[in-house]
């Protein structure tokens, strides 16, 4: 069996990104990127990728339309880094967040998968692809296993694009 699914609320959570606010710094013309790095660990708790670590860098002066980039580790990820772009929207030290890594979430590929066995068997099945975040490289493969009451079955996911387009295959 092979079938296509267009991973929608990855690419809604990798292109949606979040204003707050990391001024409140030692100095009032710096960035606090201590408050701005746990500001981001819960932006990333809320799209399910949790970090080990975040890293930012320090002394960026508050100015608007100034850009910079984080890192953080991924949780259950092979200690994966990814990039998070960081934006000062004001001269308050607001700030936007949004992936630089193109990134593609498991958890994403697990529910499409579930979805799918349900609609073509009747039969509900538990899918477990593994790490929980992968980069989103086009034409990488892996395998995720689904399991139903009296069967198990493996199944290939090709990544189609970095947008976060899938294709399964029945092993």
């Amino acid at each position: 069996m092979t079938f296509t699914r267009a991973a929608l609320w990855g690419s809604i959570i990798l292109l949606s990104g979040c204003t707050y606010n990391a001024s409140c710094g030692n100095n009032d013309n710096i960035l606090n990127t201590n408050k701005g790095e746990k500001v981001i660990s819960e932006w990333l708790e809320k799209q399910s990728i949790p970090a080990t670590s975040i890293t930012c860098p320090r002394g960026i002066e508050i100015q608007k339309d100034h850009k910079f980039l984080c890192q953080a580790v991924i949780a259950e990820s092979d200690n994966l880094t990814i990039d998070i772009e960081i934006t000062q929207t004001s001269d308050d030290g607001d700030i936007h967040m949004e992936h630089a890594s193109k990134i593609f979430l498991s958890a994403v590929v697990e529910r499409g998968l579930a979805g799918q066995i349900l609609d073509q068997t009747k039969k509900t099945a538990v899918v477990d692809c593994g790490l929980r975040v992968r980069m989103a490289v086009p034409k990488s493969t892996f395998v995720c296993t689904a399991t139903g009451k009296a069967d198990k079955m493996s199944v290939e996911i090709t990544i189609e694009d970095e947008a976060g387009a899938w294709q399964a295959k029945r092993l």
